[in-house]
């Protein structure tokens, strides 16, 4: 996955009109939030934390995004 996520991860932040993308891994329940104000800043969330969305108005949980993953 890291060879892949660089790339990604590097593509998306040249992207002017991205301000937060997230990366999900698929082996436990962490996503990195990636978002964009002066610069790039990345969180990495867990179970029990939310995304704050506010280009979309709204949080995202991260046991939503993992609701029907069977780990």
């Amino acid at each position: 996955m890291s060879m892949d996520r660089g790339r990604k991860t590097d593509f998306f932040r040249t992207v002017a009109s991205i301000r937060t993308f997230l990366i999900v891994y698929l082996d436990a329940h962490r996503v990195e939030v990636w978002q964009r104000d002066a610069g790039w800043a990345m969180r990495m969330l867990g179970q029990g934390e939310a995304v704050d969305l506010p280009e979309l108005g709204g949080t995202l949980a991260v046991s939503d995004i993992y609701a029907r993953v069977e780990f």
